[in-house]
């Protein structure tokens, strides 16, 4: 009986635990989050910020099914560090669990400009529930938002934000909206729509500084302007989780270096989702 263990609880993870469940009904399986959920749809979260679901249709399995797929499941355990040699995990705390085979589905993370000020808490990347119910416990005393980045993430973050009627200014520093999906025309279409639903577009420009002690009261542009805003979102891009693996031989790239098997460099280890790279 082998002892599988997966890092992530998002949508790679899960659905590699239906998969070896389909094959092998009796070896152990562990998956291990350093979140406090069981497994949710990140992609509904602008909707949910938006208040056109709620937070229960976010969780899209049912509160059995860890259970039902014999699976132990760890929350709140962050991994730091990946031992292929002894096959165990170090977690945050210090202690360990071993594995037999090992999938890393540990997703990715925003990418945060080097903006004076990104830090504070109202500095948001709107990649988990956690984010999104802090927004959400803000947005009642909010009046105006800034999101910086025109890709899809931060115009989805915008579009919601403007359903809950507060103003929001969003900071682009391409000169157009959705830069590597769109051609200038496509976009121009895009970009109305959103001037229409009262979306301001701030094109070529570029936020240096995040201002307020401690909390967020404005932002300052490149060009010297500055607006107020009750807190930020980020939405410019994201990279993958792959830290774990960095003291190891592992063959990674941008992400973990994978096969057509999703496996790894390391025979027993294979990698799926956001951090993967194949």
């Amino acid at each position: 009986m082998k002892k599988y263990v997966i890092i992530g609880n998002s949508a790679a993870g899960i659905s590699a635990v239906e998969a070896i469940r389909k094959r092998d009904k009796v070896s152990l399986i562990t998956v291990i989050t350093d979140e406090e959920y069981p497994v949710y749809c990140r992609c509904l979260i602008s909707y949910f910020i938006a208040g056109e679901t709620d937070k229960a249709k976010i969780f899209y399995r049912a509160k059995d099914f860890y259970q039902k797929n014999n699976i132990e499941l760890l929350l709140n355990k962050k991994v730091i560090k990946v031992d292929p040699k002894k096959q165990v995990l170090v977690f945050e705390d210090k202690t360990q669990v071993g594995y037999d085979s090992l999938l890393i589905a540990t997703g990715s993370r925003a990418k945060l400009p080097e903006t004076k000020g990104i830090k504070k808490k109202e500095v948001f990347a709107l990649r988990t529930l956690k984010d999104a119910l802090q927004i959400n416990g803000l947005l009642n005393l909010s009046r105006s938002v800034c999101v910086l980045g025109g890709g899809l993430v931060g115009l989805k973050a915008a579009t919601a934000l403007r359903k809950r009627n507060v103003e929001v200014k969003v900071v682009i520093k391409s000169k157009q909206i959705l830069s590597q999906m769109l051609d200038v025309q496509a976009a121009e279409i895009v970009q109305e729509r959103l001037l229409a639903n009262g979306i301001e577009l701030l094109l070529g420009q570029d936020v240096v500084e995040i201002i307020g002690d401690p909390e967020v009261r404005a932002v300052k542009l490149d060009n010297g302007k500055a607006f107020a805003a009750s807190f930020v979102v980020v939405g410019k891009g994201v990279e993958p989780n792959k830290e774990i693996i960095a003291h190891t031989d592992m063959k990674v790239a941008n992400g973990i270096l994978v096969d057509n098997h999703m496996q790894s460099s390391f025979p027993n280890i294979y990698a799926a989702g956001d951090v993967a790279e194949a």
